[in-house]
């Protein structure tokens, strides 16, 4: 803000609210959003971060190919024609979406463009004192934030342990 004129004690009538917000965006890739309001003699500042980097898709792939084994749970094919349908099992190395498109009945070659979800597990066998910290240790060491979990407690003839199922989503892209 400071190094587009906003100081404490700034004149609200030198401050274009509207101008600001868009220079602002342009200048942090770390925003999505922003928001600036005059409350009495305050200037509000609403933001929200950004998650990640958005891909530009330019459509010069000739096949989407899953990149994990697991459930296919989005598909959004812009072009191409897809092999994989919403609900099934896919593997490491499966074609989703097929670089072609029909025309007239006859199979003409295109580039893909497309976008997959797919929902995949990783499992730990973890020796622990409770389901909680058997989660926290399977959580830091897969690394990653999980969209859910699963938690087993197992016992072997000698030891009792948790069988902990981290569930995530991988996007992939291609064109």
């Amino acid at each position: 803000l400071e190094q587009n004129g906003v100081k404490k004690f700034s004149r609200f009538s030198q401050i274009n609210l509207s101008a600001l917000e868009d220079i602002l965006l342009a200048e942090s890739e770390q925003l999505s959003f922003v928001s600036l309001k005059k409350s009495g003699n305050r200037l509000v500042v609403d933001s929200v971060a950004t998650e990640k980097k958005t891909e530009v898709l330019t459509g010069s792939a000739a096949n989407l190919i899953c990149t994990v084994n697991g459930v296919l749970t989005e598909l959004k094919v812009y072009r191409g024609t897809a092999v994989k349908k919403i609900g099934e099992s896919v593997s490491f190395g499966d074609i989703l979406v097929d670089g072609y498109a029909v025309f007239k009945e006859e199979k003409v070659p295109v580039n893909v463009i497309a976008t997959a979800t797919v929902t995949y597990f990783e499992e730990y066998k973890v020796f622990a004192e409770s389901e909680t910290e058997a989660l926290v240790f399977a959580e830091e060491r897969s690394g990653k934030t999980p969209i859910a979990n699963e938690i087993v407690k197992k016992k072997n003839a000698e030891d009792c342990f948790y069988s902990v199922k981290l569930y995530f989503n991988k996007v992939i892209t291609a064109g």
